[in-house]
């Protein structure tokens, strides 16, 4: 690092290494997930044994209007917000009133993905706290009078982030799945953000039917990667087998 990082560099040691006492006597393992490019992170994390893994996100430029954002969609999904349109979607932000028919639509994702839900206080507090402050925008999609799809999204500067996404598959006939996502990104661009993040996009080794999908909304690859610190191996294999058990037992349930 050049001479007037250093006092950055030394900061960012002190606190990791400070994380580190403190994490190691209850959790099993940190993970940094970067929102940008951090090549002083990195060099700083790999220092002190953090293992740096290349990781894929998906950006979209906001400012380029939303005309082009619009010619830049795949044909499939133009066609689904085609759909969307026709059948009279509608969106609005949900507030407290709305949050168990939230919670039911993320809950039926989740249990079909197999990963553990989130509480629902998580978004009780996103749309109490973060929403009222400016910080945060919880999105729901309706076809007459029934909640399809969800969208909740993180707002720091000029950029949006992409949460939580998910949609009522009994209605994927109507271009739901489009219009939560063109919705936000329509928003976004119109208050004058100038990029809109999809979020994680998996290993670029790895196949991933997410970012297949993310990509014909837009935007192109970013590789901003992660830093994890292993606090116990041993619990740390034990929960990675645990955790595919689980995911085994709700299959078959």
């Amino acid at each position: 690092c050049q001479t007037h990082h250093r006092p950055i560099v030394q900061l960012i040691e002190k606190i990791l290494r400070a994380h580190n006492v403190e994490a190691k006597k209850k959790a099993i393992f940190t993970e940094i997930r970067n929102l940008s490019v951090r090549p002083v992170l990195r060099s700083v994390g790999e220092s002190i044994n953090y293992i740096y893994e290349d990781h894929l996100n998906i950006h979209i430029d906001l400012s380029v209007g939303v005309e082009k954002l619009r010619d830049d969609l795949h044909k499939n999904r133009r066609r689904g917000l085609k759909k969307a349109i026709k059948s009279g979607l509608g969106d609005f932000v949900i507030k407290t009133d709305n949050l168990d028919d939230l919670y039911s639509i993320v809950q039926h994702t989740y249990e079909r993905i197999r990963i553990p839900m989130p509480p629902k206080s998580l978004f009780e507090s996103i749309i109490e706290i973060l929403q009222e402050q400016g910080h945060a925008r919880v999105v729901g999609v309706k076809f007459e009078d029934t909640l399809v799809g969800v969208g909740v999204y993180l707002t720091f500067n000029d950029v949006i982030y992409l949460w939580y996404n998910t949609d009522n598959r009994d209605y994927s006939n109507h271009g739901v799945g489009e219009y939560v996502l063109w919705s936000a990104i329509e928003w976004a661009e119109g208050k004058g953000f100038r990029v809109f993040d999809f979020g994680g996009a998996g290993r670029r080794e790895q196949k991933y039917g997410v970012r297949d999908f993310k990509l014909t909304m837009g935007g192109h690859l970013v590789d901003l990667g992660r830093l994890i610190y292993i606090h116990s191996r041993p619990k740390a294999m034990i929960t990675k087998i645990g955790y595919k058990v689980w995911r085994v037992i709700q299959r078959i349930r």
